[in-house]
């Protein structure tokens, strides 16, 4: 009897490693869309999530690989989640559920942990990983035409979000530019340069002002971690192969949609700072002069500066910045009111209507900053735990790298490094915690740092 429960035991690892793959290849490939995929009221990200909770409790054994403080601050962080999410369901609320991104989870890190705590696996996650960028990038090239008639069996297509995508296309960057460093072959290192400069010119076609410090980010990461003749030998490649790429598909195809949406950023962004500037010199004038009755206010000094002929799309981008500053300081105000342990679950301020449902289109209006979400929620005391486990994390795997033996898997563990700074940059100033098939991957991600260090322990039985 043993010996069965043993063997269906391990069947059911080996389907839930194959769904688990499943799930990441169809989300990276078509990212919201197929994260709204639901039975009833039961999204596929929550079949994850349940399915998860059975694995863990299989091998719970292995948890004890990890770190003991970093479990006691993880568990303390969990356990604060459930207890905030109970209390609301206590008071009748039941749009604590939406919030399942911050309670729920953080159940899978210890998942992606067991899971690929085993190179093959690593290996797999690899290949569904450089699949799904190859398709996303298929994909989200129909999606940047917003004209694009399309039939009615594609019409789910319809529901993606850019920065899904955005999100995408840097992860799967920084594995390709981890592998770079780590292959021999040039065939292999010309694939790598290839979707490296696919990847960068879609994140500059989509016109998204979040991606620019994130790639930033990322480039300083390379440049700290590997020696700089290897990474300028490897701009030195990358930057000729993303002017053609960049060229052909500009001439061919994409030139007045990509003209349209960078234009309509980088204008917005040249707005703000001349509304900025233009207000500071009102105000230093009025403030040498006797006479302050007549100082233009704000809304004044915009409406001068927008009254001039500048595109109605140009103007859409600085009303989202001056939105997403506003809601940051609404929100902070509205944490403050609770400052230590937050707001709790399923509660918004005056400025968020109130929720129409739980599901999507529920009418939210998300912080687009994953650590004033987590504050206003939370408060300081959720916060300094993020953080924390956040910052230990990537020191965890990042000096790990120094004694790490596996080729593959030191490879392997950069990309995660690299990924987990891209998605805390995005996460800056979008609402990438708060939806789901972006969400998931900070918790991944960070089960995949400490997967890979236990996975080299094994390889070597250090």
């Amino acid at each position: 009897m043993n010996t069965f429960w043993q063997k269906n035991i391990k069947v059911f690892e080996r389907f839930f490693v194959l769904l688990l793959l499943t799930y990441v290849f169809l989300t990276m490939t078509l990212g919201r869309t197929f994260s709204l995929f639901h039975i009833g009221n039961l999204y596929i990200t929550e079949v994850i999530f349940f399915l998860s909770i059975i694995i863990i409790f299989i091998n719970i054994k292995e948890i004890g690989e990890i770190p003991r403080f970093f479990v006691v601050l993880f568990l303390i962080y969990f356990i604060f989640g459930i207890v905030c999410m109970l209390s609301g369901l206590l008071q009748g609320n039941f749009f604590v559920l939406r919030d399942v991104v911050l309670w729920g989870y953080p159940v899978l890190f210890p998942l992606i942990f067991i899971i690929f705590s085993k190179k093959h696996n690593l290996v797999k996650l690899l290949w569904i990983i450089v699949a799904s960028n190859i398709l996303g990038l298929l994909l989200s090239r129909f999606m940047l035409y917003r004209a694009l008639e399309l039939p009615t069996c594609l019409q789910f297509l319809t529901k993606f979000k850019s920065f899904n995508y955005i999100l995408y296309y840097g992860i799967s960057m920084a594995f390709l530019t981890s592998f770079f460093f780590f292959v021999t072959l040039r065939l292999q290192k010309f694939f790598i340069l290839l979707l490296c400069a696919l990847n960068l010119y879609m994140l500059f076609a989509w016109g998204v002002r979040a991606a620019l410090p994130a790639i930033f980010f990322l480039s300083i990461f390379f440049l700290f971690r590997m020696p700089i003749k290897k990474v300028m030998k490897f701009s030195l490649y990358l930057l000729p192969l993303f002017i053609i790429v960049a060229f052909l598909s500009l001439y061919i195809s994409d030139f007045n949609i990509v003209r349209k949406s960078v234009m309509a950023k980088l204008s917005s962004i040249k707005l703000f700072t001349s509304v900025y500037f233009e207000q500071k010199s009102v105000v230093n004038k009025a403030s040498n002069s006797s006479d302050r009755t007549n100082t233009p206010g704000k809304k004044e000094i915009m409406d001068n500066i927008l009254s001039s002929k500048i595109p109605q799309e140009y103007k859409e981008g600085y009303n989202n910045i001056e939105w997403r500053i506003g809601i940051w300081k609404a929100l902070l105000g509205y944490g403050l009111e609770s400052p230590i342990i937050g707001k709790g679950f399923g509660f918004y301020p005056i400025l968020s209507p109130i929720p129409l449902k739980l599901g999507p289109e529920s009418g939210i209006k998300p912080a687009h900053n994953h650590l004033i979400t987590i504050f206003y929620k939370m408060g300081f005391f959720g916060l300094v735990l993020f953080i924390f486990l956040s910052v230990y994390t990537f020191l965890y795997g990042f000096f790990y790298l120094q004694v790490c033996k596996t080729k593959y898997i030191k490879a392997f563990l950069m990309g995660c490094l690299g990924s987990f700074i891209f998605w805390h940059s995005l996460a800056l100033f979008f609402d990438v915690i708060d939806s789901p098939p972006t969400s998931i991957f900070l918790w991944v991600i960070m089960g995949l740092i400490f997967g890979c260090v236990q996975a080299d322990i094994i390889e070597n039985k250090i």
